[in-house]
């Protein structure tokens, strides 16, 4: 963890990158990952705050009404899970839970709730007045965090992985062209591991939405100078041995 977080630090000096590349691409794989996953935590606690402005929007918006009942029709010819883990699925068909963590049907609305020892379940006959349950919404608010906290850990690492190849291939093509001494693996290495300042500011920028250009711009950046490092050093190496048989 700790030379994670040296890494980190290096990612950001082009200087660092010919020894970086040197790294097994394994190495550079982990890391990828150990930056995602601190982009997710630093997400979830960014959440935070949006999740209190929620739970005080929801008390105003329920304030606004005196009684707010909720009534629905519906055939189903099947359930519908909704979320695996945990398991929540929507079965109009069904009167009691079975393994489910919370359950929907046409009257019901079935739910576990876990204590420190065993579990109790508990069933809302009729929903009635929804302003008795804003904690109830809130709570589930909250439950389905992590879902989409995975959700978008997926989406995101895909979507860098995707961009790390990409520029890879056209920076290999553009240095090749240059005549730099330098094999794919360590540009594709170097997208990776600079990677890093573009992952972080996009979190931190999110909510300042017409900014989100300046991570992928400082991104190229720092890829581009990087990688004039890593060729840099082949080029020193290699005049440096003609200037010795010179002599």
């Amino acid at each position: 963890m700790n030379q994670h977080f040296k890494t980190l630090f290096k990612s950001f000096s082009p200087k660092s990158y010919p020894e970086l590349t040197a790294r097994p691409l394994k190495d550079a794989f982990r890391y990828f990952f150990f930056v995602m996953l601190l982009a997710i935590i630093l997400l979830a606690v960014l959440f935070i705050p949006a999740t209190i402005s929620f739970s005080k929007h929801l008390d105003s918006m329920l304030s606004s009404f005196d009684t707010l009942e909720l009534k629905f029709n519906a055939v189903q010819n099947a359930p519908v899970t909704v979320f695996s883990k945990p398991l929540v699925v929507i079965d109009l068909n069904k009167t009691n839970m079975s393994n489910e963590q919370v359950l929907i049907t046409q009257k019901d609305f079935f739910y576990k709730k876990y204590f420190a020892f065993g579990k109790d379940e508990k069933s809302l006959k009729t929903i009635g007045n929804i302003k008795n349950y804003d904690n109830l919404l809130l709570y589930a608010f909250i439950f389905m965090i992590p879902a989409f906290l995975l959700l978008i850990f997926i989406a995101y690492t895909l979507k860098n992985l995707a961009l790390a190849v990409i520029l890879s291939l056209i920076g290999f093509i553009i240095f090749k062209i240059l005549s730099y001494e330098i094999r794919f693996g360590q540009v594709f290495k170097t997208a990776i591991y600079s990677a890093t300042i573009m992952i972080l500011l996009e979190i931190l920028l999110l909510l300042f939405f017409p900014l989100f250009l300046i991570p992928m711009v400082l991104y190229i950046l720092l890829f581009s100078i990087a990688c004039w490092f890593v060729g840099q050093k082949k080029f020193s190496v290699k005049d440096d041995s003609n200037s010795k048989s010179k002599r």
